[in-house]
């Protein structure tokens, strides 16, 4: 195998997968942190268009003279076969229908089309639970094939948002969403390009180099861990080799379960594809043996049986259960690990391991208690309802859960007393502000205090109601509150009236919320609602303007099949830089077969755009924006360079783990942890003069230009 292509696959190792995971918020707790996967081609794919097939009106009602939202006033979501209140007599039908697409246009036969539920903000009070459905995808709602002409039409459960997933072989799978449908436009009709796909190929082999056969593997978008959308699954035959397709042109993360006793789970960190089909050797090594004992602060020669154990480091994991005595053991590969301990009355436990063949002892600490009783104003007790109490940790947060009884005491233990406590009833229509129990020796009676409703209406510059228009309420603040929040009423989105207003029940008063509002022909609008009062909130929705992207590479020529635009403006989610390099967040496009992107109802205002092609530079690009304007901008892309390092001992040894770091003349810098064959990777980097370094290493000074090259680092 060609040793640039093995190398390549395993540069860049030594991000921790832990950061790649918890680091990715949204990519954990949301639909995604990329935002919403808007194309550039067709109908806007988070609209419903509002006609059938033949070109009807499929609006239906008139006004019942209330917003449209899924709140308790407007009772059960309608489902198929529910009669439409306007003609009383004929089934709504909703459903989701358009065309699969090459990016020149053509049409894609045989592409699948998934459904895939809208996901919120939830997380589990195992920190790493997730860890345990890796390559599990979710089950659609449902599915459906394109014909011969690319064309489809799915039928989705009822009124709602849903993403779409449309994937075909030889192309990059593509998520688009959210598409709303609902009564007044139960038809939602959208193009869907995809761009030609990327391949990984290459060769399981065990620790002397002997290929493996029938070893499954995950495949996931590296900030994605955990999130099946961009999940992809395969099997190694029996001489080894393995393959995916239609993959995007970004980062992976590899993942390889224990293939036997004693064995450890494998991880890859493959960094962002250059090529359009990447070579890679995957090589199983034997876990090493990791063994403990868990037991009680009070009373240390008592072993708790039944903790949860999880160890994780950047190339492997593992999970487990103490048996009777409190022992565990587990195999993982790696020199060190995150050590994560959790059983229900005790505290959590985290800490760094160093592996040894010495059975090292955990303690945990039943911490304090918390009791007491949740009642009504009034003092009726809330019988039989589910209770969380959440607090901080290094990992996703402590929550703890428990239900209260036929008077409404509950008892948790476990509690931390350093850590602020949050106390969450999951009563309609109530709660308890966050922050406001104490811990306290002696039960206490928690008051409920009712919960507020949001008013409001969207308008144009001109003051006139935009109907249809979609609403969009997301917790927000900081990462404890919108936990808190997500945990009790997750997000929540619906539709204006024709009078252009909307109504959100049961809305947490005092904590922050992000309102977005979005329709036809105007640029979408957001505002930060610090506390909700009754005072109504008016969205004011502006004309936007269009921008005309034209990317070319230093030929002249279209840039290359792949090419991504990153977009954020006031109102779009935000864009971060993971630690492995990659944009996360904001508004995505595509470009076409010429190179071009065009986006419209741009929000006035100051705009930034990142322009992503495998193998080329990042370019960023800012625009002040007006209303109105039509903005034409070419984009010259310049050739980027890849730079792989090994770092060596002074036995000629590889050495695993070292921060490496990469710094230019023009003030470019990047910073990768190599991986366990001493190798991490750099891509798309300008062209210019950098310094290669790595503490107790000698420095090197190479010149990168559009080409591939490796060097290493010796020891000191």
């Amino acid at each position: 195998m060609d040793r640039r292509h093995a190398i390549a696959g395993l540069a860049a190792l030594g991000i921790l997968l832990i950061v790649v995971a918890i680091g990715s918020y949204k990519g954990w707790f949301g639909a995604g942190p990329q935002g919403d996967l808007v194309s550039s081609y067709g109908p806007d794919a988070r609209r419903g268009n509002g006609q059938d097939k033949t070109g009807g009106d499929t609006s239906g009602g008139s006004d019942q003279g209330k917003p449209e939202l899924g709140n308790s006033e407007q009772g059960p979501v309608p489902q198929v076969g529910d009669v439409n209140p306007a003609t009383a007599d004929q089934p709504i039908v909703y459903a989701i229908e358009g065309y699969v697409t090459t990016v020149d246009g053509g049409g894609v036969g045989d592409a699948t089309i998934e459904v895939l539920k809208n996901r919120s903000m939830l997380f589990s009070h195992q920190a790493l639970q997730f860890l345990e459905n890796l390559g599990r995808p979710d089950v659609p709602l449902a599915l459906q094939t394109t014909d011969a002409s690319g064309n489809f039409r799915v039928i989705v459960p009822g009124p709602g948002r849903y993403f779409l997933k449309a994937a075909a072989v030889g192309y990059s799978s593509v998520v688009e969403g959210p598409i709303r449908v609902h009564q007044a436009e139960p038809i939602a009709a959208l193009s869907i390009p995809l761009p030609v796909g990327y391949s990984i190929t290459g060769t399981v082999t065990d620790g002397g180099g002997r290929p493996l056969g029938d070893v499954p593997m995950f495949l996931m978008q590296k900030g994605n861990l955990g999130h099946s959308y961009y999940n992809h699954e395969a099997t190694s035959a029996p001489d080894g080799s393995f393959a995916f397709h239609g993959l995007e042109p970004t980062g992976y993360v590899l993942m390889v379960p224990p293939q036997a006793e004693g064995a450890g789970t494998h991880g890859t960190l493959i960094p962002r594809l250059s090529a359009p089909t990447s070579g890679l050797e995957v090589r199983l090594e034997g876990g090493r043996r990791f063994s403990g004992r868990v037991v009680e602060e009070e009373r240390p020669s008592r072993g708790i049986a039944g903790a949860s154990v999880t160890l994780l480091n950047p190339i492997s994991y593992a999970q487990t259960k103490t048996d009777d005595n409190g022992q565990f053991e587990v195999f993982i590969n790696g020199r060190d690990a995150e050590c994560v301990i959790e059983h229900g009355g005790f505290l959590l436990h985290e800490s760094r391991v160093v592996m040894s063949s010495r059975r090292q002892t955990f303690v945990l600490d039943r911490g304090a208690a918390l009791s007491g009783r949740i009642v009504f104003p009034g003092g009726r007790p809330a019988a039989d309802i589910e209770l969380g109490v959440l607090q901080s940790s290094r990992f996703l947060g402590s929550l703890h859960t428990t239900r209260t009884d036929g008077e409404g005491r509950f008892e948790l233990r476990g509690i931390d007393p350093s850590e602020l406590v949050y106390v969450l009833p999951r009563v309609d229509g109530y709660w308890v502000p966050f922050g406001s129990v104490t811990l306290s020796d002696d039960a206490q009676d928690i008051v409920l205090e009712p919960t507020q409703v949001l008013t409001g209406t969207v308008v144009d510059t001109d003051g006139r109601a935009l109907d249809t228009a979609w609403l969009h309420l997301e917790p927000a603040g900081g990462k404890m509150q919108s936990r808190a929040a997500y945990w009790l009423r997750g997000e929540t989105g619906g539709w204006t009236n024709s009078r252009g207003e909307f109504v959100f029940d049961d809305v947490l008063p005092d904590i922050d919320y992000v309102l977005r509002a979005s329709t036809a022909g105007v640029a979408d609008g957001s505002t930060v609602l610090h506390g909700v009062t009754d005072e109504p909130v008016t969205m004011v929705l502006a004309r936007g303007a269009t921008l005309d992207f034209t990317l070319r590479d230093p030929e002249g020529a279209a840039a290359p099949s792949g090419a991504i635009l990153v977009a954020s403006w006031e109102g779009a989610p935000d864009i971060f830089r993971t630690p492995g390099g990659l944009l996360e967040g904001g508004h995505r496009f595509h470009a076409d077969s010429y190179g071009r992107v065009i986006i419209d109802d741009v929000p006035a205002g100051h705009a930034t755009f990142y322009f992503v092609c495998a193998g080329y530079v990042e370019q960023t690009l800012g625009i002040e924006v007006e209303i109105g304007e039509i903005y034409t901008r070419t984009v010259d892309l310049e050739l980027a360079g890849e730079l792989i390092v090994t770092t060596v001992g002074s036995d000629g040894d590889p050495v695993p783990m070292t921060m490496v770091r990469v710094a230019s003349k023009a003030g470019f810098s990047a910073s990768r942890r190599s991986g366990p064959l001493g190798v991490c990777g750099f891509a798309s980097l300008p062209t210019g003069l950098y310094t290669v370094s790595a503490s107790g290493f000698r420095s090197q000074e190479i010149e990168i230009s559009g080409d591939s090259f490796e060097i290493e680092l010796e020891s000191r």
